[in-house]
């Protein structure tokens, strides 16, 4: 009697073992399947995700190119349509306040001689004196243009009394008959657009964008705070996903 029941508890027992195999066998497949379906689903996501991200950078970057562009063309037609350099004092002061007055983004503007002496500067928003005069800056942003002979774009700085968002430009004009330097036409450019362009992106909750110059300093933000206080990102290329501008893990494409 108690060697049968031995043997059925034996059997019972192996029985069980045998349930819970093919079950193993037939649920950890599963699991595994599962598993790496979810991580697929998931990676999937996330690169659809970055890739939205690389296009709303690749907009924005595309469009303040196209604002640069369009404040140098300005500038190009001034320089084209006659010829600056040769002309008299009072023609060359007719030609820049007519610029002014058209172009309701340039604050100032002035020209230079080949030699770097300012000819004509005007003005929208100051007196200047009426006597050439040479500045630091008007000199730096003329070096920069004379020595590259390209169009150059000066950082971005901000009105002292009002916070606004200034940016200066220096075409180079060259003497067609000689191809030598004959002088550099300046403009000090409202880039408050830029910041406008900016609000302007359509985002999602969760989502920033934001542009910075070469210092990695953030020069256009929704936040005009965190641009005035003349923010630091230490922005990493190479990486798409690190420490975002709030201090918390993000992906973050670049253009």
């Amino acid at each position: 009697m108690n060697d049968n029941r031995l043997v059925h508890n034996y059997s019972y027992s192996l029985r069980n073992r045998l349930i819970a195999a093919f079950i193993g066998l037939a649920v950890v497949p599963l699991i595994i399947v599962g598993a790496l379906l979810g991580w697929y689903i998931y990676s999937t996501h996330v690169e659809d995700a970055y890739a939205r991200e690389e296009m709303l950078a690749q907009r924005t970057a595309d469009q303040l190119s196209n604002f640069l562009r369009s404040i140098e063309l300005e500038l190009h037609k001034a320089s084209s349509l006659t010829s600056i350099a040769k002309l008299d004092k009072s023609a060359q002061q007719l030609l820049l306040e007519r610029l002014l007055a058209k172009q309701w983004l340039f604050r100032e503007i002035w020209f230079m001689d080949a030699a770097g002496r300012e000819r004509v500067h005007i003005s929208k928003y100051r007196l200047l004196v009426e006597t050439p005069h040479s500045d630091q800056i008007g000199s730096e942003l003329f070096l920069k243009a004379a020595r590259s002979g390209q169009t150059y774009f000066g950082p971005i700085y901000y009105e002292a009394t009002t916070g606004e968002p200034m940016l200066d430009i220096a075409l180079p004009i060259i003497d067609r008959g000689s191809s030598r330097l004959a002088g550099v036409l300046v403009a000090q450019v409202r880039a408050m657009q830029i910041w406008d362009l900016i609000s302007r992106v359509k985002t999602v909750p969760g989502e920033a964008i934001y542009i910075l110059d070469q210092r990695q300093r953030v020069i256009a933000h929704r936040n005009p705070s965190i641009v005035l206080r003349e923010t630091l990102f230490p922005l990493r290329h190479d990486l798409k996903r690190q420490i975002g501008l709030q201090g918390k893990d993000a992906f973050i494409a670049t253009d």
